[in-house]
């Protein structure tokens, strides 16, 4: 029993002579930042091909640049097709956004006429 005994008190002395530490991953960033709310066109018509690769593609690369050039702001983004929808409520998490973004796809829609 005593030897076990030595064996835990060595074992707490050297855990708390590693110094275990606990990571803090939260950022601060300086400066006063507003929300902005991206609305971006899903719409058949982003899928030309007048601007390439396609509209859509262009929008997509423009929007990117304009979440990464924006640190300190809170954005959001709607997309629209007819119908608009949220497709990412105001954040401040840019690599979340930019996965939304980088997702989207012009929509075509088949209107039937009877």
């Amino acid at each position: 029993m005593p030897f076990i005994l030595r064996l835990l008190t060595l074992s707490a002395l050297i855990v708390a002579l590693a110094g275990p530490q606990q990571r803090n991953d939260q950022q601060t960033t300086e400066g006063e930042g507003i929300d902005i709310v991206l609305c971006m066109d899903v719409s058949g018509s982003m899928g030309s091909r007048d601007i390439l690769p396609s509209r859509m593609e262009a929008a997509k690369e423009v929007a990117e640049e304009f979440v990464r050039s924006r640190p300190v702001d809170r954005i959001g983004l709607v997309i629209f097709s007819g119908e608009s929808f949220t497709q990412c409520p105001i954040t401040t998490d840019r690599n979340t956004l930019i996965t939304q973004i980088q997702s989207l796809e012009s929509r075509r829609y088949r209107w039937m006429v009877r």
